[in-house]
């Protein structure tokens, strides 16, 4: 039986959605079990925002959009934080790292120090839009609230993608595609 272009399209479609739902089923899990053991000093890394530009940057700018948008929504019913934070933030993130991504260099960038810098890049802005919600401006010094959960958060994601980078650098088996 000939499979035409349109059902090899659309069934590769289908396995990247499976693939990345189970990406993100598996992120939930790692995240609320193991995350509170990598906490430093009430920082913990966002291993979301990590995903997010992982996808945005592999796949582009509307996936990474949606991807963002998808998990931020997912993430204000499950936090209970203001409802549109995180859609907010993440949908930002996945708009700026899509920025960098590039057709034919895909695997290039997320092989090389670019994919931290992005991720730490993203991770500003993120908890910088982020902490706008939360902080109050008047009451506390905002840039020392700032500085001690949003940028020290920002590059412990930045650190912790870093292992990602070195996931993508293994050598591919010949079962592996």
């Amino acid at each position: 039986m000939i499979l035409s272009l349109r059902n090899i399209n659309k069934k590769l479609t289908q396995n990247k959605y499976i693939k990345y739902s189970i990406i993100l089923i598996l992120i939930s899990i790692l995240n609320f079990s193991f995350i509170n053991f990598f906490s430093i000093f009430n920082v913990t890394p966002d291993i979301f925002l990590i995903f997010v530009v992982w996808a945005a940057i592999k796949e582009g700018r509307l996936f990474g959009i949606l991807a963002g948008f998808v998990i931020g929504l997912y993430l204000d019913f499950i936090s209970g934080d203001i409802m549109g934070t995180n859609a907010l933030t993440k949908t930002i993130s996945g708009f700026i790292a899509a920025g960098f991504h590039k057709k034919d260099a895909t695997r290039q960038i997320v092989n090389e120090w670019k994919f931290v810098f992005v991720v730490f890049i993203c991770a500003v802005v993120h908890n910088l839009i982020y902490s706008l919600f939360f902080i109050e401006i008047s009451r506390h010094n905002y840039m020392l609230s700032y500085l001690r959960f949003g940028f020290a958060s920002s590059f412990y994601t930045a650190f912790l993608s870093i292992f990602v980078y070195l996931y993508q650098l293994r050598p591919k088996s010949k079962y592996y595609s």
